[in-house]
């Protein structure tokens, strides 16, 4: 658990960085954003919702949900 609430801080974080970085201008914001996207190795969020999210407890999974999808 804390090692994906490490990974998707880290992911939340740097995007966030991407955007800040970038001009103003709301396409140059997407530009940053699917450019930082395409620069990071995968999250595999099929695999972990099948596999991991069925055998962690039910608040932790909620909360991991949560991280990924909203970055918090």
């Amino acid at each position: 658990m804390e090692v994906m609430e490490r990974n998707c801080k880290r992911h939340h974080e740097g995007l966030l960085h991407a955007i800040s970085q970038a001009h103003q201008e709301i396409q140059a914001q997407l530009y940053a954003a699917s450019d930082w996207w395409l620069s990071q190795p995968p999250m595999d969020i099929v695999r972990l919702n099948y596999s991991d999210m069925p055998e962690i407890e039910p608040a932790h999974a909620t909360r991991l949900n949560d991280m990924i999808l909203y970055g918090g």
